[in-house]
């Protein structure tokens, strides 16, 4: 179980990284094919070519050769089980196709059409049109919840902080003039640089950038965004959404709630790059409720094309010509208002932007509005075409292979720049996307393998071992090798050495049951410089398999940087990590001064 109370907030680069590759929730399985009069094709085969139905105007894009490109793909990235699917909006009628591979459970069973996945933060989408329901809402006068006192409207303009008046205001940031300028755009578009007691944890937290100054990823706030709906429409967000998308949309299958979705029997297990199953990350029902926004959604192929073709019709639902977002609201949250990045990656691609809930960009001349999610466990891409009425849903339940969505996808557009263009090879593309089965010897830090030629740390070891903490983050205890006198430090170091039977003499090590990590792992540099870590540990395994696994959340390293003042050891400075996001500046150059001032997040030693 993860502690959600003191470890989801995580933010400016300490946190952001880590979550860009995280949140979702699957989605429960669909009556599509039970409905009567919607012209949806439900073409289910592991790698059999789509035939193309008379009348219609779009060619199917999942054909024998794309399937058969999937399916080395799949194999050869180590992915357990992947669901696709595309939806063609033709004229008023969409129709929809599917093609599945692998399997969903350590038993072996296949993926359908109907197999539910953790969607992650392609949810950002469905809070992003919450509220603008919601505005519309309020804008005809269906609103159940007034506005504060002095506010006269809700737009994507308003104000957070006019949306949590007085002195005791749960919206605060450490920065005033953010806390007053930060509007519902600015929140959702990832450039602001809750339940109640996480938002008010918030003015803790230092930011990597000013307001507006740069993109950078963050969920929190669109654990905001979920709370403003469950504020001002006077219920849950879950109960909202389902109420307002899920339903109209005859989502039948969609679900936040884990328990739901495992009922069905079609819930895929999580694995990772090794082929490891893990739990799913947020099973507690108070764990679902804070995510719901960021990353919360459980859904199948086949209900995510019915989201698509909703979308790919400007908000109204083409099966039954109800509106669901109003076309305002439509283009306000589809339109890019930042700069992800200002260069393109590629010669066939443009800059990107983002808007609220999807990014945008050209390939191939085409615009795309998409978006990517993962949890551990699972990955996802949503996007759609509006120039050729097409959307594409990718789904897969390992989160170690985020180029296996991309390329799927380009592949088809590939296909669309030029029909008789053969699928792609899977040898041209660089091995480095491809990730490797581990080994034992592979599976942790690589520093671990430098230790016994490393200099000692300016002071001894024993002496850095303690209790840090941090308002914002909670505390950790830190334990050596030499330090295993108390229950915690014997219990953590059990845990390490479950994973590594050479438990390194030269290493710290804590106990810290967060959102995305279990324990902490710091490895000397020099001088008073670590590389800290934040792994998973798997003492027992899990599933099938109880022997002990490690797994890393992220490979990006931290630097952690001890505070000693004549001799006697203050605190512990957090910073860097994220330098290899583009844009984001590096933090030698972001800041000087005290070790206090340049981190992104100091703990105090107690």
């Amino acid at each position: 179980p993860k502690s959600l109370s003191d470890g989801y907030i995580k933010s400016s680069v300490w946190e952001q990284y880590g979550v860009l590759a995280a949140m979702h929730i699957p989605p429960l399985f669909s009556l599509l094919a039970a409905l009567p009069g919607l012209l949806v094709k439900t073409e289910t085969s592991n790698h059999d070519a789509k035939t193309h139905s008379p009348g219609r105007s779009s060619a199917s894009v999942i054909t024998a050769e794309l399937s058969a490109y999937v399916e080395t793909l799949v194999t050869k990235s180590h992915v357990p089980g992947l669901s696709l699917g595309a939806v063609h909006l033709d004229g008023r009628d969409a129709w929809a196709e599917y093609g599945q591979w692998g399997t969903k459970s350590e038993a072996g069973d296949r993926v359908t059409q109907e197999t539910i996945f953790a969607i992650g933060s392609c949810s950002k989408a469905f809070t992003a049109v919450a509220i603008g329901i919601l505005m519309d809402d309020f804008a005809h006068g269906r609103n159940v919840t007034p506005l504060p006192h002095g506010l006269t409207e809700f737009t994507y303009d308003t104000k957070v902080r006019a949306l949590f008046p007085g002195n005791d205001s749960d919206w605060l940031l450490p920065d005033t003039w953010a806390s007053e300028k930060a509007n519902i755009r600015d929140v959702l578009g990832h450039v602001s640089g809750l339940p109640r007691d996480i938002m008010r944890r918030m003015r803790y937290l230092k930011r990597s950038s000013e307001l507006r100054e740069q993109w950078s990823y963050n969920n929190q706030m669109y654990i905001l965004g979920a709370h403003i709906v469950s504020l001002y429409s006077g219920k849950p967000y879950t109960a909202f959404v389902k109420e307002r998308i899920f339903l109209p949309l005859r989502m039948m299958s969609t679900t936040f709630s884990v328990q739901e979705a495992e009922r069905t029997g079609r819930f895929s297990h999580a694995f990772t790059e090794n082929m490891r199953r893990i739990p799913f990350w947020f099973e507690e029902p108070s764990a679902v409720d804070i995510i719901a926004g960021a990353g919360g959604i459980l859904s199948t192929s086949v209900d995510m094309t019915k989201w698509l073709a909703m979308l790919l019709n400007n908000g109204v639902d083409p099966y039954t010509n109800n509106t669901i977002i109003s076309r305002f609201a439509f283009n306000d949250v589809t339109t890019a208002h930042f700069i992800v990045d200002g260069k393109p990656t590629s010669p066939h691609s443009s800059i990107v932007g983002y808007g609220m809930g999807w990014e945008q960009y050209s390939y191939r001349g085409y615009e795309m509005i998409t978006h990517i999610g993962g949890l551990p466990g699972f990955l996802s891409l949503v996007a759609f075409i509006p120039s050729q009425r097409l959307g594409i849903v990718s789904l897969i339940n390992t989160g170690d292979a985020f180029a296996v969505n991309t390329k799927i996808v380009k592949s088809i557009l590939d296909h669309l720049d030029d029909p008789s263009a053969e699928a792609p090879q899977l040898s041209v593309f660089s091995s480095q996307n491809v990730p490797q089965p581990e080994t034992p010897q592979t599976q942790h830090f690589t520093e671990l393998t430098r230790l016994e030629a490393i200099q000692n740390p300016a002071v001894a070891l024993d002496a850095l071992a303690g209790t840090y903490s941090d308002p914002g983050y909670g505390s950790f205890t830190l334990c050596t090798a030499a330090t295993n006198t108390t229950d915690v430090c014997k219990s953590t170091l059990s845990d390490f050495a479950a994973v590594d039977p050479q438990l390194s003499p030269h290493g710290l090590y804590a106990s810290w049951p967060r959102v995305w990590t279990s324990h902490i792992r710091i490895v000397h540099e020099h001088g008073n410089l670590f590389k800290l870590g934040i792994p998973q540990l798997f003492p027992q395994g899990y599933g099938g398999n109880t022997s002990s696994f490690e797994m890393k959340i992220s490979n990006v390293e931290f630097n952690a940087e001890f505070d000693i003042v004549d001799g006697c050891v203050k605190g512990l400075a957090i910073y860097g990590g994220l330098h290899l996001v583009p844009g984001l500046p590096k933090p030698e150059t972001r800041r000087r001064g005290e070790l206090r001032d340049i981190a992104d997040v100091y703990f105090t030693k107690l």
